[in-house]
């Protein structure tokens, strides 16, 4: 029996379909625990503002870009205001160059309204961080958002 299973894997890995399987199976199984993490923001708590400022609570998260080559970066974004008399607009910002990495949609939604966001990012390590707009300073603006590492669709 020990024979038998010693003699399965250098089977598999001496037959070109078998190693190409191996080893996608590999890559899936990390890739695809894809990673999630929050930049921040609040549902509880809101501001206003008429200029754009970093959410509530936020984090800047620092992705290295020439590691992520391929792999698809979304920030999932939850908006919402006070009064429909206020829009408010998110935007993930890279801190470290300056530059919009992704501008959302202005929503005047009383209830949590949901964007997906798909980022651009440069080769270089560097920083980025939500940040929210408001129409005006009447109405308090919520935003709260996380970074989704996802596998290239081919993978």
């Amino acid at each position: 029996m020990a024979e038998t299973w010693a003699a399965i894997p250098d089977f598999i890995l001496d037959q070109v379909f078998g190693y190409q399987t191996a080893t996608n199976m590999k890559e899936r199984s990390f890739i695809n625990a894809f990673r999630t993490h929050s930049i921040g923001g609040s549902r509880q708590s809101g501001f206003r503002s008429d200029v754009y400022l970093p959410c509530i609570n936020y984090y800047e998260i620092e992705l290295p870009g020439s590691d992520l080559a391929g792999m698809i970066i979304r920030a999932r974004v939850d908006v919402k205001v006070e009064n429909a008399a206020t829009s408010v607009t998110p935007k993930i910002r890279n801190v470290t160059a300056v530059t919009d990495s992704v501008v959302g949609a202005a929503s005047t939604s009383t209830t949590w309204a949901s964007q997906t966001l798909t980022m651009v990012i440069n080769a270089a390590t560097e920083k980025y961080r939500l940040e929210l707009l408001g129409s005006n300073k009447t109405w308090d603006i919520f935003g709260i958002a996380y970074i989704e590492i996802l596998p290239p669709a081919d993978v």
